[in-house]
């Protein structure tokens, strides 16, 4: 019985995306909106003028979290220079409300990169634990963990950032019509859109209470069962009372974006860190299936010398 309950365990662990949906909306509004507080430059006045459009670019831009697992390339689409400064601005032309839903994803992105290029990637080498020090296990959890000490009143705007996406713009067009205008070719979010606004507005910060649409529906149901524990927990397991000057950290790097300053240095690639946070994850993916193929190898064998006089005589009736 006991291998029976290893066998499934090691399954489970088999079918686990080996990267990770890490999000954490609440803190990107925080990041963002602190610095413009005291902030009275142009693009601080222009983003002032339209709030709930700068929260909704900074939440769209991680509605392709969803497809991090299938295609990397749509989640680089969104967290790149090309896009955001070059495409998305471009497209924009003089309409101050489609430049502050720009703005909204620069800052997302320019937020991103010292948690992603030091923080978690330190986080993750602090933990010696087996497996579970990777990018698929702590890089969500840390997040989650740093989300669930943002203020109140970011998380709540979270919640909310989403729900003008829908409503027409000074161009004519809706905001969500809008992204159809600079994302690249091919590149259409509007059910991930959907589904994030779903698990905003629910108040689920982890995307697999939107929607299993990263795996199997057994694969979801396994990792939203896995995240109700993780979010009980994860301030047990992980101690993030060291983030604040990382978090400090994205504010300077944000104000510089808020005085004109061009953010050249948006990782689109999700980091060279994180990378090899992601390359140990599927090592250990492999290790484990090889351990499986070996499990059931070891099994059929044991079968077949305890049943060998059977499977001869089976073997001799043909």
């Amino acid at each position: 019985m006991k291998y029976k309950f290893l066998l499934v365990f090691l399954a489970v662990l088999l079918i686990m995306p080996m990267k990770a949906n890490a999000y954490f909306p609440g803190q990107h509004v925080y990041i963002a909106e602190v610095p413009l507080a005291t902030c009275t430059t142009t693009i601080c006045n222009e983003i002032k003028q339209y709030p709930a459009v700068f929260e909704a670019g900074i939440q769209f831009t991680d509605a392709s979290v969803f497809r991090y697992v299938t295609s990397l390339k749509d989640y680089q689409d969104t967290h790149s220079f090309e896009t955001t400064y070059i495409r998305c601005l471009k497209a924009a032309g003089e309409y101050t409300d489609l430049k502050v839903f720009c703005y909204g994803m620069i800052a997302h992105d320019t937020a991103d990169i010292n948690p992603h290029n030091i923080y978690v990637p330190k986080k993750i080498k602090e933990y010696k634990i087996p497996i579970f020090s990777s990018n698929v296990f702590l890089h969500p959890i840390i997040e989650l963990n740093l989300d669930k000490r943002t203020p109140d009143e970011y998380r709540f705007k979270a919640s909310h950032a989403l729900d003008i996406i829908y409503q027409p713009s000074s161009a004519g067009y809706t905001y969500l019509e809008f992204t159809h205008k600079f994302l690249p070719a091919g590149l259409n979010l509007d059910k991930e859109v959907g589904l994030l606004q779903t698990a905003l507005g629910n108040g689920n910060f982890n995307l697999w209470d939107a929607s299993s649409s990263g795996g199997s529906d057994i694969q979801g149901k396994i990792i939203r069962s896995i995240w109700k524990f993780v979010d009980a927990t994860s301030g047990i397991f992980i101690d993030t009372s060291d983030a604040d000057q990382y978090i400090e950290a994205s504010m300077r790097d944000l104000q510089r974006f808020y005085n004109g300053e061009v953010q050249t240095n948006l990782d689109p690639a999700g980091t060279v860190a994180l990378k090899l946070a992601d390359t140990k994850a599927d090592l250990v993916k492999l290790v484990f299936t090889i351990i499986i193929i070996l499990f059931v190898l070891v099994m059929l064998i044991r079968y077949l010398i305890k049943h060998r006089a059977g499977v001869v005589k089976i073997i001799r009736k043909k």
